[in-house]
């Protein structure tokens, strides 16, 4: 089975995604424009915030492999939304797996930082 970060959309004529493909060009792009950023930041830190934003980059979308996302993104079911929140599994997996809070935070969209 092909595993899909987006679907097809024909009406705006955008063919569907893998989610290799998604994973992969988030990761360079983020890469890409982190690199610029950092050259006005201060050295100190310009490796781990690479790293955070990485880690992040790699592990947005996973709750899209989700056997009930799936079945979404690939039409086999209609639905107007993912059935299960696909941000969740990569906040997870980064935060209890690989230890990794930062890059989790930046995950977590509950997370409201205007708030106060």
């Amino acid at each position: 089975m092909k595993l899909l970060a987006h679907s097809a959309q024909p009406k705006k004529g955008l063919p569907e995604q893998t989610y290799q493909e998604h994973v992969i060009g988030v990761f360079r792009r983020a890469q890409t424009n982190v690199k610029e950023m950092l050259k006005y930041g201060p050295a100190a830190l310009q490796k781990s915030f690479l790293n955070v934003v990485l880690w992040s980059a790699c592990f947005h979308d996973l709750g899209k492999l989700d056997e009930e996302n799936q079945e979404v993104l690939c039409g086999k079911r209609k639905a107007n939304h993912l059935p299960i929140n696909h941000v969740d599994a990569g906040v997870a997996y980064l935060k209890e797996i690989e230890k990794k809070t930062e890059a989790a935070f930046i995950l977590d969209s509950r997370l409201n930082i205007t708030r106060r």
